[in-house]
């Protein structure tokens, strides 16, 4: 999130100086990598009430938590 925010951080500069560029094709490849690493941390997230895919199905077992998790 860190990096996400200093790269977002840096092309708000950039164009402020003067640098004219596309900023959603500077940041659409940004995003994509934010969301794949979201997701890629959602799955080895344990059994909780605050993060991940919060159903009464999921909630009730840890492999139906774990296979949903997988799939998200």
């Amino acid at each position: 999130m860190i990096l996400f925010f200093v790269y977002l951080y840096g092309l708000t500069i950039r164009r402020n100086l003067g640098h004219p560029f596309e900023m959603s094709s500077a940041l659409l490849p940004a995003l994509a990598l934010l969301f794949f690493y979201i997701g890629v941390m959602l799955r080895h997230t344990k059994k909780n009430r605050f993060v991940g895919i919060r159903t009464p199905w999921t909630l009730s077992s840890d492999s139906i938590w774990d296979k949903t998790h997988h799939l998200g």
